[in-house]
């Protein structure tokens, strides 16, 4: 599954080898503590114009990984697309604003019942949420942003959350 990950400090990409479908589960699998990355590339958040790092395999702590994004899903695209329709079904969508360090996400998040704020990140045990129609900025430098079809943010990263809001 090919990955673009994010960490406090460093920006990563390649591949990692997964039997899951989605990103999130491979981060919430608790079989391994680790993502082993192949092909990787390393860019300095702090310092973009810092010469990238290459290499064969890299292995990453899940636990400081403030945000991953998958660039492309594996799968027959119908079949993720009829399952992606079925695990929404019954559920509300609510817009959300997080902050993790550097970063400020927007996106939708899906869930079950009525949304209170003070549980939406905290909804079952796992360490890793996930968003829709997101939509990413590098506080430190605002014309790194980007937007993305899904992405999965570590919950104990978060230092901020916001509902109901307007950016000026």
């Amino acid at each position: 599954m090919p990955v673009e990950l994010f960490t406090a400090t460093w920006r990563v990409t390649g591949a990692i080898n997964t039997n899951h479908i989605h990103i999130r589960d491979e981060l919430n699998d608790t079989r391994r503590s680790v993502l082993v990355f192949r092909e990787i590339e390393v860019a300095d958040l702090n310092d973009m114009r810092a010469p990238r790092v290459t290499g064969n395999e890299s292995w990453i702590d899940k636990s400081t990984v403030l945000f991953a994004v998958p660039q492309k899903i594996r799968g027959a695209t119908s079949t993720l697309a009829q399952r992606t329709i079925q695990s929404r079904l019954g559920k509300n969508e609510h817009r959300l604003l997080l902050s993790l360090p550097s970063w400020r996400i927007i996106g939708h998040l899906y869930f079950v019942g009525r949304f209170q704020i003070e549980d939406a990140l905290r909804r079952d045990s796992a360490a890793f949420g996930s968003l829709s129609n997101v939509e990413m900025t590098f506080l430190p430098d605002p014309s790194i942003s980007f937007v993305a079809d899904e992405l999965a943010f570590n919950i104990h990263q978060v230092s901020m959350l916001c509902s109901q809001f307007d950016i000026d």
